[in-house]
């Protein structure tokens, strides 16, 4: 995704799939910048799969990409251990 994309921006992306409350994390470069990468916390599988239909569609002019995560990758991209 676009490297300045913002948590509005996700869920514009995202509108009609139910992202989780506080379930977007935006990743950091080792250095704290935006690395173009978030993950994405949703309420359910079907949420997931809907989620998934969006893999290559394009936020502005770049196309994302959208895989399955575990819950222990979005704790480690929030900040969490």
């Amino acid at each position: 995704m676009p490297w300045q994309a913002t948590d509005a921006d996700i869920q514009s992306f995202f509108s009609g799939i139910n992202i989780a409350p506080g379930g977007i994390a935006l990743a950091l470069s080792r250095i704290g910048r935006r690395n173009g990468e978030a993950l994405i916390r949703l309420t359910d599988g079907d949420q997931r799969n809907l989620a998934l239909r969006k893999h290559k569609h394009h936020m502005g002019q770049r196309y994302i990409e959208i895989y399955t995560a575990l819950g222990r990758d979005f704790i480690t991209v929030a900040g969490g251990k």
